[in-house]
């Protein structure tokens, strides 16, 4: 019997992306941990979001480099909708980021015609 592949997915880290019409950077910091012992930060002030890749003197798998990255992610969206309480939660932010790395990561898609027929609703007109 043949079975099914398990493939990883793993995201994408872009070079930028817009956060309620704001551009906001992502940067590359080979010092960031050895500097600031943070492996991302939100810089409010610059709309950038540093991070610590992976580097001989630091390691760090890709799995942690897009947590960190989600993780600010996550301080940038709560900055942008005022909520400050949150936005310094770092078990907040730091549960959210890691439950959102885990669907996106994990998520499986397909199209409708591929899905069971008692999942598939007929739409009345």
């Amino acid at each position: 019997m043949e079975t099914e592949k398990e493939t990883e997915t793993f995201l994408n880290v872009p070079l930028r992306f817009k956060l309620f019409g704001e551009t906001i950077d992502v940067v590359w910091d080979n010092e960031l941990s050895n500097r600031d012992n943070a492996n991302g930060m939100s810089n409010y002030r610059y709309s950038r979001i540093e991070l610590q890749p992976n580097t001989k003197a630091v390691f760090r798998s890709k799995e942690q480099v897009e947590q960190s990255y989600l993780h600010e992610v996550v301080h940038f969206i709560l900055e942008a909708i005022q909520e400050e309480k949150l936005r310094t939660d770092e078990k907040f932010v730091e549960l959210f980021s890691k439950a959102l790395h885990q669907v996106l990561t994990t998520s499986e898609y397909g199209t409708v015609r591929e899905l069971p027929k008692e999942l598939v609703k007929d739409v009345q007109r």
